[in-house]
């Protein structure tokens, strides 16, 4: 039976007492009960150096690894330097080597206390460890110290001299902002180690090997035997103990060995002694995630929020801003949520060695440059949200390395390249969003292996080719986006098995084909449909009805064909609906009976239905549409008869389109109670009658186009109530009388009248106006010179009237593309 192992080694590597001679390293190898397990020393070589010193840290590590089977600890190394004794030198070898991946962080390398060992050194060894361990929040601090006078005058059981009282108040200070705990390092500790380095020194030419003299594995070599290794006799039982019991794959350790010593070699030039008689030893730390967050923090180069200043020594990092750390796995961050910060700059590397994260949500802000390679080591990440930055390359095809990942949100960047196919094996993935990036190449049809997702957004890229017939696989698929691509071909048949799906987008695309006149029954919990701006034809399916939950229906922009089913007045839930830019109606007999049926939809608050071939006289119907009708377009069909006075019900329209019809009659009061009013649109009927005056109260109206009717008589002066507006058209009409000198608007068209009089301008706003057009009428008088004021002006046309006189000297100052005066 394996002997149980312990959970935390110290390994205290110290020079000895016998200098010079044939020296170099040893230690002593203790469990986490601090008692003692065996001793080693190594003879290297004539007097003490860095290089003996560093070969006894790493047999000492071998020997913890073969013997121990060593899970993590603190190692203190005397790296001895001729002339900077006293120096504190601290490592932290990561628990995170229970994994694939071990991760060795230098903590702190502090040198220069003198020239000599002495109590100043002590001292201030101490002061430069406890400050560091302290302000990276280690708050329970065991200080070790086989110098019984700096245990005494920290602890207070004896006097110190008036010299050191400068040093000991600063460490008590630090003191003071947790708990700490001193004691003496039992001389035992030293004793084997300096018998061992004796016998060695002895047999410097015997290649001697040696084994281990206690009942742990049978008797076994662990060194080169061209390395004399003595094992002191040490409490083997204590390995035994059940409750420490842990497995450790020895080539995982090894491997992080051989990243250890390669670590100690690169800085090996910067590490300096510390007197053997002031060791200070502090409890195990994991610090790995602290130092990637550091390094996060570092490549952030604006916090405009400050939401980054908590990340200070002042604070433990587990209660730094947007980091969580995990209630069971004390100091491993298992979430980052920095969203809507406007943080700017790039994604560390070092993101990757946070391996406890389950979360990442740093979406709404400006980071750039590309998603680092790394992140693949985050094998326990389930949310991941980058969307709305700026990120720009590839996505990462080792991103399906994180097999736990159940969201993936990077909408909205700079992102180029594939679609990675191996993202297909993510089988517990859901939500796939990859929405307005410029990705391109064809959709993989391995995401039809997906077989959890829910939520698959492709939209506003530039995918290519035909949609894979293996998306019919998705099952479970809720949101189906792949709007606003290059895609073409028709939608696969399999598609339509997909009877979970509530939002289907195909717009924008290069599709044909016809729609299955089963699609209502095909998708029953369908919400929002969208494929408008494609090349589809047929007829819309009846069935759709039967997608009692419906929202949104639009197919704007395609070649659909035939009558508006009539029975579409059971979807109650319909806010949104849109057929314009299509073919359909018969061109003859009643074509807009659909528009009755859609009274009994009371949250309809989008009807398009302009542009089509829709024959028929404008039901009165109309007025009973649903109190939201935000938008009414009806323009560019054969429509006829009058608009009804009842269209004074639709409270809530700010936007009325019934242009390039045959509608006649007047223009109705009514309209002018329609105040939320933004943009009326009557022209190119056969309306007349003078223009009514309450339209000049609807105060936000911005574009009104009257223009091609056969209105007569004067513009109100209730016109002058806008104050500045965008489009005003309300030529080729018989209108009469002056012009209104507060008239304006930034496109200004009333040409083809017959106005008279002078034509004044003193309106506010002049310099906004871009094009006037009063062309084709009968004004006289001079031209005006206000007209200088208009510094935007581009088209100016003024001709077929009566003005007489010179152009006026501030025309001449404006920077007019056209200028038509005669």
């Amino acid at each position: 039976m394996e002997a149980a192992i312990p959970r935390v080694v110290q390994i205290k590597c110290r020079w000895f007492s016998i200098n010079p001679g044939l020296l170099g390293g040893g230690g002593i190898c203790r469990n986490n009960n601090d008692a003692f397990i065996f001793g080693f020393s190594v003879a290297y070589g004539v007097g003490s150096n860095n290089l003996a010193e560093l070969h006894a840290i790493h047999d000492g590590m071998v020997l913890c690894l073969e013997k121990g089977k060593l899970y993590g600890g603190w190692i203190y190394s005397p790296l001895l330097a001729p002339r900077s004794p006293g120096s504190l030198s601290i490592f932290l070898l990561s628990p995170r080597i229970l994994g694939k991946i071990g991760v060795l962080s230098p903590l702190r390398q502090l040198s220069g206390y003198g020239t000599t060992s002495n109590n100043l050194a002590e001292l201030r060894a101490v002061w430069d460890g406890l400050k560091f361990c302290i302000s990276s929040g280690m708050d329970r601090v065991l200080l070790k110290s086989d110098s019984k006078w700096v245990v005494d005058c920290i602890s207070g059981e004896s006097s110190c001299d008036w010299k050191w009282v400068y040093w000991l108040a600063r460490i008590k200070s630090l003191l003071d902002r947790g708990s700490y705990r001193i004691s003496l390092i039992p001389r035992e500790a030293n004793g084997p180690v300096d018998g061992l380095t004796k016998e060695g020194s002895r047999t410097s030419s015997t290649v001697e090997k040696w084994t281990l003299v206690c009942k742990y594995g049978g008797s076994a070599p662990y060194l080169d035997p061209s390395l004399i290794v003595t094992i002191a006799r040490g409490d083997c039982e204590s390995l035994r103990s059940p409750h420490n019991t842990v497995s450790i794959r020895s080539t995982d350790i090894m491997e992080n060995l051989r990243v250890f010593w390669s670590f100690i070699l690169f800085h090996a030039v910067l590490l300096s002694s510390i007197n053997s008689c002031s060791p200070s030893v502090f409890t195990l730390k994991n610090n790995t995630d602290q130092v990637a967050l550091l390094a996060f923090k570092y490549g952030i180069s604006e916090d405009p929020y400050r939401v980054l200043s908590s990340w200070n020594d002042s604070l433990h990092f587990c209660q730094w801003k947007g980091v969580t750390c995990s209630r069971r796995h004390h100091q491993r961050v298992t979430s980052l949520n920095l969203r809507d910060h406007s943080l700017l700059g790039h994604l560390s590397p070092h993101i990757g060695n946070l391996s406890f994260l389950r979360r990442i949500d740093l979406s709404n802000n400006k980071f750039q440059g590309q998603i680092p390679q790394e992140i693949d080591h985050l094998f326990r990440l389930q949310h991941l949200n980058l969307s709305v930055n700026s990120l720009q390359g590839e996505i990462p095809s080792n991103l399906s390395h994180c097999s736990e990942l159940i969201t993936i949100h990077i909408r909205q960047n700079q992102l180029v390249g594939e679609l990675p196919a191996d993202l297909g094996s993510l089988s517990k993935l859901i939500v796939l969003s990859v929405s307005k990036n410029d990705l391109r190449g064809s959709i993989p049809p391995s995401l039809g292996n997906l077989s959890s997702l829910t939520t698959l957004d492709l939209t506003y890229n530039n995918f290519e080719g035909q949609i894979p017939n293996q998306l019919g696989q998705l099952a479970g698929i809720i949101f189906f986006g792949l709007g606003v691509n290059q895609l073409s071909g028709t939608i696969p048949p399999s598609i339509y098995n997909l009877s979970s799906i509530q939002v289907f987008s195909v717009a924008v695309n290069r599709l044909h084909g016809r729609i299955p006149p089963n699609l209502g029954l095909a998708f029953p919990r369908l919400r929002w449909i969208s494929l408008g701006g494609n090349q589809f034809t047929g007829p819309i399916p009846i069935s759709l009805s039967n997608a009692s939950s419906l929202e949104n229906f639009d197919i704007v922009n395609n070649s659909f064909s035939g009558p508006v089913p009539e029975n579409l007045g059971s979807l109650s839930s319909l806010y949104r609906f849109n057929i314009a830019i299509n073919q359909l109606g018969s061109r003859e007999g009643d074509d807009l009976s659909f528009l009755t049926s859609l009274t009994n939809c009371t949250r309809l608050q989008l009807l398009g239905a302009a542009i089509n071939n829709l024959y028929g006289e404008l039901p009165s119907s109309i007025a009973n549409l649903s109190t939201q009708l935000n938008v009414l377009f009806l323009g560019g069909n054969k429509i006829f008869g009058i608009i009804p006075k009842g269209i004074e019900n639709l409270i809530s329209l700010y936007a009325l389109d019934l242009s390039m019809n045959s509608l006649k009659g007047i223009l109705p009061d009514a309209i002018g109670k329609l105040d939320k009013l933004q943009d009326l649109r009557m022209f190119r009927n056969k309306l007349s009658g003078p223009i009514p005056p309450l339209i000049g109260n609807i105060t936000r109206l911005s574009f009104l186009y009257l223009d091609g009717n056969d209105f007569h008589g004067n513009i109100p002066s209730s016109f002058g109530n806008w104050g500045f507006m965008e489009q005003l058209f309300i030529s080729e009409n018989k209108l009469n009388g002056t012009i209104p000198k507060q008239i304006s608007a930034a496109q200004m068209d009333l040409s083809r009248n017959s106005f008279t009089g002078s034509f004044l301008l003193e309106a506010d706003n002049l310099e906004n106006i871009r094009e006037m057009n009063i062309s084709e009428n009968k004004l006289s008088g001079k031209i005006p010179g206000s007209l200088g004021k208009c510094q935007s002006l581009e088209f100016l046309y003024m001709n077929g009237n009566l003005f007489q006189g010179t152009i006026p000297e501030s025309l001449r100052n404006l920077k007019v593309f056209e200028f038509v005066i005669q």
